[in-house]
């Protein structure tokens, strides 16, 4: 009877210690997650130490700030990591989590306040918003030029950027995009999507490189740095596949912008515009006699009735993106002369096409005309 209680107790504690250890290596296996931060809100200049507290932490685990990645990021343990925040414009901002290839969304929110700083940004956003854009760049290319946080260059040197798009001066929005990557900048800058559609764009229209696989390297490293997984970088290397004639990339692009936002008019452009170019009118067909008020989508449908053949229909959707907005226009005309050097001529045409309906009388118009009637192309 002894015996047998004994055995009886071996098999207990067996049964115990294995289940203690499933137990173990299901936590030790579980998705590392973020549930507070401490302190929740700071000035982000020169960048906050913030105690993040969590679960399943790694040594490997890193920090995002709104997406931005943290300047540092430092493992304590398996519920600590201590991170220095990047520079953030005031507001709240969702904390993310990257560990290996793993994301994780958190619901924590920090909040960035105001810096010394920040008034003078504000300034310049509040002239541009009047038009004062020559008034605007004048302090941000200051800030990019002293400040002492090479995060705050940064969004002053992409703050410029856009502002020298607005004006049309493409080789000078080109150049600031390009100086938003000094090398004393944080990886949180690098991982920023916005910052780096700025350099994707701006490089792609205006570079003179010989090698076409580079804007598909450049949108290939956007997509790898961003743990928001945001459209707007999948919609851009769609089109840049479609016009380089890598089809199957395109596509698998435009199903992650549809199943993100089906009724997005530029991502449904985007859509019949890779269509035609794969010999398919069926989505173009679905916009005819419809009335759309945004450029990007406009822009898109242009060229793809132009490449289709019908120029009528063309000249329609770029008359209504001349009534929203040129500047983009203008940027294509690059992007067209690009092309046609590289013998895709249906792309290339189509992009000169639309400058020269929708900004004629504008340098880069008077040179799509001179282009198109070099090339003999309908109009």
């Amino acid at each position: 009877m002894r015996e047998n209680l004994s055995i009886y107790r071996y098999l207990i504690l067996a049964v115990v210690w294995v289940l203690s250890c499933d137990t173990c290596g299901a936590q030790q296996l579980g998705s590392p997650q973020i549930t507070a931060i401490e302190p929740n809100s700071a000035v982000t200049t020169p960048g906050a130490k913030i105690m993040v507290i969590g679960a399943h932490l790694s040594p490997e685990s890193i920090v995002y700030f709104g997406g931005l990645q943290a300047r540092e990021t430092a493992f304590i343990n398996s519920s600590t990591l201590e991170c220095v925040s990047p520079y953030v414009r005031p507001g709240r901002y969702k904390m993310d989590l990257k560990s290996g290839e793993t994301i994780i969304h958190s619901n924590v929110d920090f909040t960035a306040l105001p810096a010394a700083i920040d008034s003078d940004i504000d300034r310049a956003e509040g002239l541009a918003a009047k038009k004062q854009l020559n008034d605007a760049i004048g302090i941000l290319t200051s800030i990019a030029a002293t400040h002492v946080d090479y995060d705050v260059r940064a969004y002053a040197h992409y703050s410029a950027g856009q502002l020298y798009l607005a004006q049309g001066d493409y080789w000078a929005a080109a150049e600031q995009a390009a100086l938003i990557w000094d090398a004393k900048v944080s990886h949180g800058v690098h991982s920023s999507w916005q910052y780096r559609m700025l350099y994707d764009q701006t490089a792609y229209s205006v570079s003179e490189s010989d090698d076409q696989d580079t804007d598909l390297r450049i949108a290939d490293g956007s997509i790898k740095w961003d743990v928001t997984e945001n459209p707007e970088l999948r919609f851009w290397r769609a089109l840049v596949s479609a016009r380089f004639a890598k089809m199957k990339e395109a596509k698998i692009d435009l199903k992650f912008v549809l199943a993100a936002k089906p009724e997005d008019p530029s991502y449904r452009a985007l859509a019949a515009y890779i269509g035609v170019l794969a010999a398919d009118k069926t989505q173009l067909a679905v916009f005819r006699g419809k009335q759309l008020n945004d450029a990007r989508a406009l822009a898109l449908l242009g060229q793809a009735a132009y490449i289709s053949g019908d120029y009528e229909g063309a000249r329609e959707w770029w008359t209504a993106q001349g009534k929203a907005s040129v500047a983009s226009a203008k940027l294509d005309c690059w992007a067209g002369r690009k092309h046609l050097k590289y013998g895709q001529v249906q792309v290339g045409t189509a992009l000169i096409a639309e400058c020269a309906t929708v900004a004629p009388d504008s340098p880069e118009g008077k040179e799509a005309k001179y282009q198109l009637a070099n090339l003999r192309s309908p109009r």
